[in-house]
């Protein structure tokens, strides 16, 4: 609504993405506007290893972008972020990206607490460590537009539970 009654549309749309329901919602209007980039940030855990393993593969009954071995068998990622911990995205997510409408990364457990941990001691807003993901992605992200670029982020909720990881004695 805010965006209508302003008349934007935004040029990014980010959201940290496990199974993908949050995401696929926070999408959904966008999908469609070729003014509009689509992010998926998945958790790379502590390294970005994962990128060569996700491929299409069959996971929970659905054909879809899984994290396995050489064999097909299941990856789980090792990740702080617990909502992101999925394997395997939804079957709408596999479907935009194979139609070029969303992009999917991934950003690490570190980097994901840093941009969390400076959202709250810059901006005083907690959030958990899955959206830690997308505040870093969108950061790195920002500095390679222009300033007047807009970009959504997706918040999934709050920090409370991720507190203690996200902690920090001095800045961020």
């Amino acid at each position: 609504m805010q965006l209508e009654r302003r008349a934007v549309t935004p040029d990014y749309v980010v959201s940290p993405v496990g199974s993908g329901a949050y995401a696929s919602g926070l999408f959904l209007p966008f999908v469609d506007d070729e003014r509009t980039h689509l992010v998926g940030v998945q958790a790379a855990g502590r390294d970005e290893d994962y990128a060569s393993v996700a491929s299409k593969g069959v996971m929970y009954g659905t054909k879809s972008f899984v994290l396995q071995d050489g064999e097909g068998l299941p990856i789980y990622r090792d990740t702080e972020a617990g909502g992101l911990a999925h394997n395997a995205v939804g079957p709408q997510h596999a479907t935009w990206a194979d139609r070029g409408q969303a992009f999917y990364t991934l950003v690490n457990d570190f980097d994901a607490a840093q941009a969390a941990r400076a959202l709250a001691v810059y901006e005083g807003v907690l959030v958990n460590q899955e959206t830690g993901h997308a505040l870093a992605y969108a950061s790195r992200l920002a500095q390679t537009l222009e300033p007047t670029a807009n970009i959504i982020v997706g918040i999934t909720g709050s920090g409370h539970r991720d507190l203690s990881r996200l902690h920090t004695k001095g800045d961020a």
